[in-house]
This record gives C-alpha cells, sequence and structure tokens, in this order.
C-alpha cells in the first residue's frame, strides 16, 4: 500500500511501523517501508505492484538497476543514488562495480545509466530528431537546448554535453551527428524541395550583384518572395560559406568582402590611419554601409578604432 501522509516522516527502507485510526483508536496492522522516498502511484496498477514487490524481496543490484532504469536517460548521479534510500549508502559503491563490470551500469559524464533504459534513450533522441528534420527541412537539426527540454532532462547542461558526445561516438543505426549547438540524425546532409534550392540559389546572385552595398535583408526578402522562410534560408547559406551576416539588416557575399578586405590592407599598408572618408571614397558606398563594415573588420581583427580613426589591426599587424 501507498501511504500519504500530512506530515513528513522520516523513515529508512525496512523500518517497521505500526497503522492505527484516529478515532476509534484502532489498531489497522503492522507495515514494512520498502521505499521511503518514492513516487506519488496510482491505485491497482501491475507496474506499480511489480515494483513494490521488486523492492521487498530484491537484492541491492537488482533495486539499483531498477532505480537507474526508471531514471532514463537523465540517469542519476551516486550522490542521487544515495539520497533515493532504496540501499544502504555503504553497500552502494561495491554493487554499483560489479554492475558496470558486468556492463549494465554505464557512467557518462558523472552519471549513471542502466544499458537498456540508456538505449531506450537513444532511440528517444533519434525520434525527436527525426521528427524535428521532417518538419524542419532547411534547419540542419534540432538544437542542443530543445532536446534537453524536451527529454526533460535533469542533470547538468555540461552533462547533457557528454552524454550525447557519447551516444554519437558510438556506431548504431541512425548515426546520430553533433555539431555545437545541434544534433543531427542520419545523414548530416539536407535534402531540400526544387522550390528551396531554387530560392537560395537566387539569393546568392541578388547579394554578388549588390556588390559592395547589397539590397537590405528586408528587400531580399521582398524581391526574391520568401518572407516565411527568409531566416531559414538565410541560416542554411550562412553554414555553406555562400553569405555573411553583418547584422540582421545586413547580408554581404564572401567575395565581396574578400574584396573590401584586400582594398583595405594595401591602403594601411601605405597610411598610417584611415578616415571614415577615406573608406567611404575608397568602397564608393555610403556611411550606411561603411559603419558595419568597418565594425565587422575590427572583430576579425583587420582594423582597429582609435578615435575617429581606423589603424591597422593586430591581424595586419601579425602579417607584417
Amino acid at each position: 500500500m501507498q501511504l500519504r501522509l500530512e506530515e513528513p516522516l522520516c523513515t529508512e527502507r525496512g523500518d517497521r511501523m505500526v497503522l492505527r485510526f484516529y478515532s476509534p483508536m484502532r489498531t489497522l496492522g503492522g507495515a514494512e517501508v520498502v521505499d521511503p522516498h518514492p513516487a506519488k502511484h496510482k491505485r491497482f496498477r501491475d507496474d506499480v505492484l511489480q515494483d513494490i514487490a521488486l523492492k521487498e524481496t530484491g537484492g541491492p543490484a537488482d533495486l539499483i538497476l531498477d532505480a537507474l532504469h526508471r531514471a532514463g536517460i537523465s540517469g542519476m548521479t551516486s550522490s542521487e543514488l544515495e539520497r533515493s534510500r532504496i540501499v544502504a549508502p555503504d553497500k552502494i559503491a561495491a554493487v554499483l562495480q560489479e554492475l558496470q563490470a558486468q556492463s549494465k551500469v554505464l557512467e557518462i559524464g558523472g552519471r549513471l545509466y542502466e544499458a537498456v533504459a540508456l538505449e531506450l534513450g537513444r532511440q528517444e533522441i533519434c525520434r525527436l530528431g527525426e521528427a524535428h528534420q521532417e518538419s524542419n527541412s532547411l534547419v540542419w537539426g534540432i538544437g542542443r537546448a530543445e532536446l534537453q527540454e524536451r527529454l526533460g532532462w535533469k542533470g547538468a547542461r555540461a552533462q547533457f554535453a557528454e552524454l550525447l558526445e557519447f551516444l554519437s561516438s558510438k556506431d548504431g543505426d541512425p548515426q546520430i551527428n553533433l555539431r555545437s549547438d545541434a544534433l543531427r540524425v542520419g545523414s548530416t546532409s539536407r535534402q531540400l524541395s526544387p522550390e528551396d534550392a531554387a530560392s537560395l540559389d537566387a539569393m546568392e546572385p541578388a547579394l554578388q550583384a549588390g556588390h559592395f552595398a547589397p539590397p537590405s535583408a528586408a528587400e531580399l526578402q521582398k524581391g526574391l518572395k520568401v518572407q516565411g522562410r527568409f531566416a531559414a534560408y538565410v541560416g542554411l547559406l550562412e553554414e555553406q560559406g555562400r553569405v555573411v551576416r553583418l547584422s540582421d539588416a545586413l547580408l554581404y557575399h564572401p567575395a565581396a568582402l574578400q574584396e573590401i578586405e584586400s582594398r583595405l590592407k594595401t591602403f594601411l599598408a601605405d597610411h598610417d590611419t584611415m578616415k571614415m572618408s577615406d573608406f567611404k571614397e575608397m568602397m564608393d558606398i555610403s556611411r550606411k554601409y561603411a559603419v558595419p563594415l568597418l565594425e565587422f573588420f575590427d572583430r576579425r581583427g583587420v582594423t582597429t578604432r582609435d578615435g575617429d580613426v581606423r589603424k591597422s589591426g593586430p591581424q595586419l599587424r601579425a602579417s607584417k
């Protein structure tokens, strides 16, 4: 049976108790604690009854395996296992060592996983990843943060990263692939629809035609009629190295930036400083483009701002 108490009660597995009515003061019977830290269960469920039977008669290894299996893909730390009070704390280390030697329990990133639960968790990760890819064909994969939330992960983010690294390092079908921000299941390449491929191919020439003064993001969306999927298109082109985002409103083709950088290097090789007006005249652009471009090259170390002028940045100084 399951007790729902009016006040907290401190117990250990194996503790004995007597149950009585308030009024009349009548003894109902004796009981033994089999789980001092249980989940809240519904009545008359076979799986709950089997779990209680296991906790009543199972040995330490059975109880630890059961606890880890129920923890699922989140696993448990040894401290969490100890706090669950299902096994005497002084027995846990030895039992875990034996279970790990039998490959029934794995430790990854400081968390313990039951082998079967880990495989079930891998299958769930693949299911979530494939579903995300199917409904978001332009993105590379499901974001790590979103995946962590969808799984109901209970550990730290760093531990989740170690778990994903472990799963991706193992051969499996389908394969799990990782990037710093996302996870993809199966092939690392995307299969684009003819419509998506055509829209992507149209965006690149539009940026190239603008050269040093490309159309804004809003103008591109309007001209190519891809408002609904524009952000996804830009993200994919960025991944492929076919576009560089200077800001949400300003995109450049890499070839144009390479030419601008070449001109900057030539100018700064012959001049100690460069004014904004020098840069605008050299590139034949307005301040609208000049400011974000110079800030971009400042970040890259090509230039360094010194008051109202630019000087050679650390990247240029290092190459001299």
